[in-house]
């Protein structure tokens, strides 16, 4: 097995490999969550998830926070493209504080980005239950 980690790297050294693998692991997952959530709205939509008159404000709950973090992955997927451009500045400082401002800007963009995905996997949650419930 390859060491990532190599004795002689530092802290920087060691900050970098993450954040290299933190934007291949958000292009991945939101590569996949596309997919999940194309899936999810055909199914709500379907005529197999009929449900009865005192279920639709539920059903329809549950399109409207789909269709909400549709919006909102379409934007990261966006951002992500970006951001990962961006970010490959970090490979022309010179000094500490040109790093210290990508790191930053990457720890932001970390916070927000997996926050999204917290909420993404509660509506996903809500999506199976309610899916469990019909079959």
């Amino acid at each position: 097995m390859e060491e990532k980690i190599k004795q002689h790297y530092d802290g920087d050294d060691i900050q970098l490999l993450n954040y290299s693998a933190d934007l291949i692991d958000w292009k991945d997952k939101l590569a996949f969550a596309e997919t999940e959530i194309r899936f999810y709205k055909k199914l709500l939509l379907s005529s197999v998830m009929e449900v009865a008159e005192n279920e639709k404000s539920r059903k329809d709950k549950l399109k409207e926070s789909l269709l909400n973090i549709e919006e909102i992955h379409a934007n990261f997927f966006s951002q992500v493209a970006r951001f990962s451009v961006d970010a490959e500045g970090i490979n022309e400082c010179d000094d500490v504080a040109c790093e210290t401002y990508y790191l930053n800007e990457h720890q932001d963009y970390k916070e927000k980005i997996e926050n999204f995905f917290k909420n993404y996997r509660t509506l996903k949650e809500e999506l199976f239950v309610f899916f469990e419930e019909r079959i």
